[in-house]
């Protein structure tokens, strides 16, 4: 019997095998992406009695060929967060303004992302930003006055962990089950 549950990290016992059977089923790209060749935490989404599901993927692989490396209980790293706390400094000083101006302004912003595709030139990283800060507005208008910054940082997390999932279920690569 294992010792794996769900959401313990785990890694692969014979990374390259792994690497195989998932690159088989999804292509290189995506199973570099996630991890199966580097150190990157692999999670267990779900695990039974002979099979696990890796957190980021549909298919099911024999659980023997994972070993378990902890639990988030035992993780020492610190959690990778944005650091919201100059963001909310300013807007708490500037000037008055309506959400309508905002999401005008952030439309405009939006077209200049479009500008820096490939056939075009600009920096997509700092146009990109300028969305986000435009929508980390809207959402400050929208509860700044009945909200402290702790609580709307919360339930930004919220959200993006309610829609990272919403997005995942939506857009993952449906796969046949070899095993």
């Amino acid at each position: 019997m294992h010792n794996i549950k769900k959401n313990d990290w785990v890694s692969p016992k014979d990374p390259e095998l792994v690497y195989q059977i998932l690159t088989t089923q999804y292509g290189v790209s995506r199973a570099e992406a996630n991890g199966i060749k580097t150190d990157k935490t692999l999670i267990a989404a779900d695990v039974d009695e002979h099979t696990i599901r890796l957190k980021g993927w549909s298919m099911r692989l024999p659980v023997q060929m994972f070993v378990n490396r902890g639990t988030p209980e035992q993780d020492v790293r610190p959690a990778q967060v944005i650091d919201l706390t100059k963001f909310y400094q300013v807007a708490a000083t500037v000037k008055p303004h309506s959400k309508e101006s905002v999401v005008l302004h952030m439309s405009a912003e939006v077209g200049e992302v479009a500008e820096c595709l490939p056939q075009r030139k600009g920096d997509i990283v700092e146009e990109s930003v300028d969305v986000i800060l435009c929508a980390l507005d809207v959402i400050y208008l929208e509860l700044g006055q009945t909200h402290g910054s702790e609580e709307i940082t919360a339930i930004i997390n919220k959200k993006m962990d309610a829609k990272s999932e919403k997005w995942f279920n939506t857009c993952s690569i449906p796969v046949r089950n070899k095993f």
